[in-house]
């Protein structure tokens, strides 16, 4: 062994438990010590993004992780994978595809890495590749509990809720302290066999300490207690998770009010530019709004079109943000990102995002982004992209604040949603937000009204395309037809034809969301 091989060790010891320990400034001069003396060691590359990215240094962090990408075929399958979770983070989902793509289908891979390959390829929402993978492993590893939880999200994103059901409650039996697969059969609603499952739940519950998983398995009771028509006891387990996640996201209500002032102000200082309509083969529409206010329904309408790619929620736009900033923050926005969008080069970020989505289009004129939280950066993208359409989608106050408060979230992704004066405060914000974009960009931007929607889906669908510039279709509003994957949180409601039970379903609350009505009601949101 010679001296430089001696000292690339010690270095990468230094530099994993630098960045283990959160010692940043350690691990990067450990991984640059590397690299002087072996350019391309791919670990070094990829630990150093993975440091940059933690110091929110977003253009460093995607350089090292494309250049360990250059290596990745080389290395061991559990690197290969760390590198391809690297370029999922830094939003090169096409290249994260393509490599998973080249991942033989050998018998002795871990259970682990097996889990691991279906995680990535569900994030990247490729649900027919995430089938064949499971179904080959499941048969040679049928004890593996993540893989028939891995099943059981499949075929519920495919809208097959009998096998989803079967396969979460394999889950369940083989790791019953996984408190995942609860939520997501309690989501299904099911009703046969409700009590013996509420009953499972509070013993789990009773039994849990870590409180990650005590609230999981809280908005899981919640859903069974709902589905049964107890709205008592419902309230009391959803009261109770709501109070785990809100300590455990430290969210503050301030700090959404300053995101959207940040935004206001970029929007002023960037009101006067003029940007020229490109010619592009891909015209973007930008399904918005707070979740759960029917923005999965208005994809699958307009899905149905055949010139229309409907591709899901979309992260492409905050990462060419992210990058535009060269600020990596989790997310969404927080406070620093708001405030640097004033300074954001629009013609830069308008092709960007054009270049990083075009390849989902698959060849169609026009692609559909649902990410609902885009509405944070709604003022860049009209600006960015002038040939883009945005339709908005606003509901009932009390509908959308209870529809934010009741869903379970992955962690740091709609933080307000725990509290409900933190609900109220980020609603008003929403709100006043889409007026004034409607106001501003007139032929750009659509507000959408849910309950019109869903009351009246073919004089809306026909009035959403003639503002799309889409020649005119027939049954689009015919939702249930469209057989497509949908892995949000709406993936069981759309399955069914659009009608009209969830208007004010709040109400079924009221007497527990006084306090809500009070707070809205005091902001002038009602």
């Amino acid at each position: 062994m010679t001296q430089s091989d001696v000292d690339l060790q010690g270095a990468w010891r230094q530099a994993e438990s630098g960045y283990r320990a959160g010692r940043l400034g350690d691990a990067e001069i450990a991984c640059r010590k590397i690299l002087s003396v072996a350019p391309e060691h791919p670990a070094a590359h990829w630990l150093l993004g993975r440091v940059f990215q933690a110091q929110r240094r977003f253009r460093l962090a995607v350089h090292h992780a494309r250049v360990s990408a250059t290596y990745l075929r080389h290395l061991p399958l559990a690197q290969r994978l760390a590198v391809i979770h690297g370029l999922i983070s830094i939003g090169d989902y096409r290249a994260a595809i393509e490599e998973l793509s080249t991942v033989p289908k050998d018998e002795g891979l871990r259970p682990s890495l097996v889990a691991e390959i279906a995680s990535q390829l569900a994030q990247l929402d490729e649900h027919r590749e995430v089938r064949e993978w499971l179904d080959y492993f499941l048969e040679r590893m049928p004890h593996e509990s993540r893989l028939w939880y891995f099943s059981g999200n499949n075929w519920k994103y495919r809208g097959d809720f009998e096998k989803a059901v079967n396969a979460y409650g394999h889950s369940i039996r083989l790791q019953p302290d996984n408190p995942y697969p609860y939520l997501a059969l309690a989501s299904i609603g099911v009703r046969q066999g409700a009590e013996a499952r509420i009953d499972a739940l509070e013993r789990r519950i009773r039994a849990t300490t870590e409180q990650g998983s005590k609230g999981v398995l809280g908005y899981a009771l919640f859903k069974e207690f709902d589905g049964i028509g107890d709205v008592d006891r419902a309230w009391a387990a959803l009261r109770e998770a709501m109070q785990i996640k809100k300590q455990m996201a430290r969210h503050e209500a301030r700090s959404d009010e300053l995101i959207f002032e940040h935004l206001g102000h970029g929007a002023r200082a960037i009101s006067e530019r003029k940007m020229q309509e490109r010619q592009t083969d891909c015209l973007p529409i930008f399904v918005v709004g707070m979740p759960r206010t029917g923005t999965t329904l208005l994809e699958r309408i307009l899905g149905n079109h055949p010139l229309v790619a409907a591709c899901g929620e979309l992260s492409e736009l905050r990462m060419q943000f992210k990058w535009e900033t060269d600020y990596y923050c989790p997310g969404f926005l927080d406070v620093e990102a708001a405030r640097k969008a004033a300074s954001v080069d629009l013609d830069s970020l308008g092709r960007g995002y054009i270049d990083r989505v075009r390849w989902r289009a698959g060849g169609k004129r026009w692609l559909v982004d649902k990410q609902p939280a885009n509405y944070l950066y709604a003022h860049l993208i009209l600006k960015a992209l002038p040939e883009a359409k945005m339709i908005c989608l606003r509901r009932d106050a009390m509908d959308s604040c209870f529809g934010n408060l009741k869903e379970y979230f992955s962690p740091g992704y709609y933080e307000y949603s725990y509290d409900i004066s933190d609900v109220a405060v980020h609603y008003r914000c929403f709100s006043r937000w889409a007026d004034m974009l409607s106001a501003e960009f007139p032929q750009q931007f659509l507000s959408v009204s849910y309950e019109n929607l869903v009351c009246e889906p073919h004089s809306q669908s026909l009035r959403i395309q003639e503002f799309c510039g889409l020649p005119v279709g027939t049954g689009m509003a015919n939702i249930e037809r469209n057989m497509s994957a949908v892995s949000t949180a709406s993936s069981v409601q759309v399955r069914e034809p659009i009608h009209t039970r969830r208007i004010s379903g709040w109400k079924k609350y009221a007497t527990h969301l006084g306090p809500l009505r009070t707070k809205l009601n005091e902001m002038g949101c009602i």
